[in-house]
């Protein structure tokens, strides 16, 4: 849209979006009925539906980098990603705005390398010097972040043994395999690659954010969105434009409601309104998604030597007759034939033409107690409902190389 817009466009003209609450047919993107202006609109174009999204002319744009040199000029070369600050600088510009640079560097004329500028001084017009200028929320500086140093820091999980978010997330990490090109969200997902770092396999798959960064290892906590020893770092909206034509082999994200039909929101939960991030980007066209989370809100889960043990049911289900909102939409989702998987510590449900189907679920857990009257619809439970691998339950490494190849054989003769 910024890329757009810098060339005083007509806005984005893309298939993201359709079906979903972004879409006019749903709420077209709006908070609440206060909200009157159509900001997207659909067309058809050779037969075709499209979604565009029409521009919104920005006044000042407020960008970061690195260094500034007396031109203007901005590198970026201790940042950990890139975003889209010279189509934010230029939208600004174009549109008679203004462009303020923060920077933690001032230089000279001439000294910041060509390799490292990526905004030009003509679209600059103020830098403010910040010396204390974080890098990360949790780093002033870490060269692994920018891919200063070549071999990342690989993430380890943050408590020790096992623990029910650790079970999921391996659950997950069963999903994927050698070679796909794999984006991680945020949640439970943001510990799949610790996952594949304790299992000696993190660069089996090539890891990609959707801020840029691509080849390293993601990192979790509060550095979500930042990679460890990435081999190259795109601005954003190129690494969109591959997410938009199919490039994800897997993407591993987050589910806050499900509904009876395998629709998803992630963006409005309750009173709180999160907005959905690059998350229908990421979704809509990853040729597989695995989605991960917990049953219900406020239950008390343990695992139990070999068994998962619900201690306490939750207060709030998150497996609903509808959703709130659709971030996701299962109609576009099966119309286009993608995989889809629901993790969960008490079972694995897939999305089936008809809606959801529970196809395992873990030792310990008693169906209609823990799953069925956990849920504000009856799913479809397979003909071949089996237990989740008893590996996810190993204190040490599971062996997930094993793993894949037994469930490969096991798909192969169920098919």
């Amino acid at each position: 849209m910024l890329r757009d817009m810098s060339a005083r466009g007509p806005g984005v003209i893309t298939k993201i979006g359709l079906d979903t609450f972004v879409d006019p047919t749903q709420e077209g993107g709006k908070m609440n009925k206060s909200a009157k202006e159509e900001l997207v609109e659909r067309i058809t174009l050779d037969g075709e539906t499209w979604l565009r999204y029409r521009p919104l002319p920005v006044d000042i744009a407020v960008i970061r980098g690195t260094s500034a040199d007396e031109d203007g000029y901005i590198s970026m070369e201790e940042e950990v990603h890139y975003d889209e600050v010279a189509s934010m600088a230029a939208a600004a510009k174009n549109n008679g705005g203004l462009v303020i640079a923060q920077v933690k560097y001032l230089k000279k004329r001439g000294e910041i390398p060509c390799a490292q500028a990526k905004v030009p001084g003509f679209l600059v017009d103020y830098v403010v010097e910040v010396p204390d200028q974080r890098q990360s929320m949790h780093s002033f500086y870490c060269p692994a972040y920018c891919g200063a140093s070549k071999e990342p820091e690989l993430p380890t999980w943050p408590n020790p043994g096992l623990d029910i978010r650790k079970f999921i997330a391996r659950r997950q990490a069963l999903e994927l395999r050698p070679g796909m090109v794999v984006n991680i969200g945020l949640g439970i997902s943001n510990g799949v690659p610790a996952i594949l770092a304790e299992e000696g396999v993190w660069d089996k798959v090539v890891f990609s954010l959707e801020q840029g960064q691509s080849g390293g290892v993601p990192i979790m906590g509060p550095d979500a969105g930042t990679m460890s020893g990435p081999r190259i770092i795109v601005e954003q909206p190129i690494q969109h434009d591959m997410y938009h034509g199919g490039i994800l082999d897997a993407a591993c994200l987050s589910a806050g409601e499900i509904d009876r039909f395998g629709n998803v929101n992630v963006s409005k939960l309750g009173r709180n309104v999160t907005g959905c991030g690059g998350f229908i980007d990421i979704s809509q066209e990853s040729k597989r998604i695995i989605f991960a989370g917990s049953m219900c809100v406020g239950s008390v889960v343990s695992l139990d030597n070999g068994t998962v043990r619900i201690q306490q049911q939750g207060t709030v289900k998150k497996f609903v007759n509808q959703v709130k909102q659709i971030t996701y939409s299962s109609h576009s989702a099966i119309k286009k034939g993608q995989y889809v998987v629901f993790i969960t510590e008490r079972g694995v449900f897939h999305l089936g033409e008809d809606g959801l189907v529970l196809t395992e679920i873990a030792p310990g857990i008693d169906l209609q107690r823990d799953i069925l009257e956990q849920m504000e619809f009856a799913p479809k439970v397979s003909k071949q409902l089996r237990q989740m691998p008893a590996e996810l339950f190993a204190q040490g490494r599971m062996g997930i190389e094993h793993v894949w190849a037994q469930l490969d054989q096991q798909k192969a003769r169920l098919s």
